[in-house]
């Protein structure tokens, strides 16, 4: 439990005064997830449809209904639906591809150097902003961390993969979070 983050463990007894508040503040990370998933309701009329892109989008998993699941561990695409390193290592790069494209082709030349770095800026900032839309899980963190390290290497001018590199995202990880070597996907 403590490698999970649960500091403390409580019990719901029946009452009727028992309500189901909105405990998230309206402009926090957690209220900004919310409202996307609110949204992502309202715009997808399929309420299963709805469900899984709002697992993929925020990892709210609330509207996955006992079918779905059961559909999803038959066929083994279960594990889509973790916000997982690969999810957001796919965004960065994704996020890299377009943004070097639309770079080069605003700017004077297609392999100019501006182009190249704005690529990687825009990598590092997707990387980061997924990895908080599906709530800073700790492989979605471990990611955007591991992502973000070797952007800024690239923009320093030093080679991306490089065991000093791999030793400074080890360090940025268990900086961030010092328990995730005791996680199993660590």
């Amino acid at each position: 439990m403590l490698v999970r983050g649960v500091g403390a463990r409580g019990y719901v007894v029946a009452h009727p005064r028992n309500l189901c508040l909105d405990i998230a503040p309206e402009r926090s990370l957690a209220g900004i997830r919310s409202r996307l998933s609110a949204r992502i309701d309202a715009a997808i009329p399929v309420s299963a449809t709805a469900a899984v892109i709002k697992a993929l989008v925020v990892s709210d998993r609330s509207g996955l209904g006992d079918g779905q699941w059961d559909l999803m561990r038959r066929t083994g695409t279960g594990h889509l639906l973790a916000i997982s390193g690969l999810h957001v290592s796919l965004v960065a790069a994704w996020m890299f591809l377009l943004s070097r494209y639309a770079g080069g082709c605003c700017l004077r030349h297609r392999q100019s150097y501006p182009a190249i770095r704005l690529a990687w800026y825009m990598a590092i900032a997707s990387a980061l902003a997924y990895a908080a839309l599906a709530g800073f899980g700790v492989p979605a963190r471990r990611a955007a961390i591991v992502v973000a390290v070797a952007g800024f290497a690239a923009l320093k001018g030093r080679r991306v993969l490089s065991s000093a590199n791999l030793f400074l995202a080890l360090v940025a990880v268990v900086t961030a979070d010092p328990l995730s070597p005791l996680s199993g996907g660590f």
